[in-house]
């Protein structure tokens, strides 16, 4: 799906991610209080760009993604609507929310 020149930079982006999360990790460890709440999102959000990066999608958003002109898909959360509905779903992962839905597939 996904050719080999976004796979080298999708790699390299997964190494930055993995910095940042043990960078934070021992920022969290230094200090008692609970951190910054915004980081811990961030690197939900990216890690979700990150895999529907894999799936070969080619999504804009910082908080949240349209997809397929469909489905709006919030990622931080994993949570999910079809657009201009008000009722919200969860899903499991991003891979299981476009595998189930977007493509149909029985996962």
């Amino acid at each position: 799906m996904v050719d080999q020149i976004c796979m080298t930079y999708i790699e390299k982006l997964e190494k930055s991610l993995k910095k940042v999360e043990e960078e934070y990790a021992r920022w969290l460890k230094k200090d008692k209080d609970q951190g910054c709440n915004a980081t811990r999102k961030d690197i939900v959000r990216y890690k979700a760009l990150i895999s529907f990066a894999k799936l070969g999608l080619k999504l804009e958003g910082r908080t949240h993604v349209d997809i397929a002109d469909k489905f709006e898909y919030v990622l931080a959360t994993g949570r999910w609507r079809v657009l201009g509905k008000n009722k919200w779903y969860w899903s499991k992962s991003p891979e299981q929310f476009y595998k189930k839905y977007v493509l149909g597939q029985d996962v």
